[in-house]
């Protein structure tokens, strides 16, 4: 496969047009960029045929980008949060990552399936869409670090503060995902 053929279908959908890791090896060794590609990371290889290939979101796959990390994650509700807006009537839907997946004794490339799993980002855009708006605050500094939150909620109109101390903006999120959902709906 060329260069060219390789791109095309790499950005043919979001998923990749099903490439698979295999594939992803196999033109690294026919283009001359690695020797034993399935002995190396994963990552580096994918990166190194998306460049070669010139693929439009190749830097988005590059493991040495500061801004990237491969254990970069959304943040997602608990799962009593979950239930809890499902219950409420918010569709939630699953989310989708472009990525690998292991099958078998290889990776199969395309969109992963997240079903149970809503982030808070999509949680509280949720909220948002029925006029309730939840901003998390920085409360108290030390050395120019944040070592507490707290809560601000516009809820139909009306002005809330909720009342607690949080160490991270996830907890504060979460406390105001649950607080909403239990009082406010």
């Amino acid at each position: 496969m060329t260069k060219e053929e390789f791109k095309k279908l790499w950005e043919a959908d979001e998923k990749g047009s099903g490439i698979t890791f295999d594939d992803i090896a196999d033109r690294a060794k026919e283009w001359g960029l690695f020797d034993k590609p399935k002995c190396c990371d994963i990552n580096i290889v994918r990166y190194e045929v998306l460049k070669a290939a010139k693929c439009v979101d190749a830097e988005e796959f590059n493991p040495n980008n500061e801004n990237w990390d491969m254990n970069l994650q959304e943040d997602y509700c608990s799962s009593e949060v979950s239930k809890l807006l499902r219950e409420k009537g918010f569709k939630c839907g699953a989310t989708y990552s472009k990525g690998f997946v292991k099958d078998g004794d290889g990776f199969v490339g395309g969109l992963v399936r997240h079903e149970d799993k809503i982030t808070h980002q999509r949680a509280m855009k949720l909220l948002r869409e029925n006029n309730i708006i939840i901003t998390p605050q920085p409360e108290y500094f030390s050395c120019d670090r944040c070592e507490s939150w707290g809560i601000d909620i516009w809820a139909f109109g009306n002005y809330e503060k909720l009342p607690g101390d949080f160490p991270t903006f996830e907890e504060a999120v979460e406390a105001a995902l649950k607080y909403c959902l239990t009082e406010l709906i």
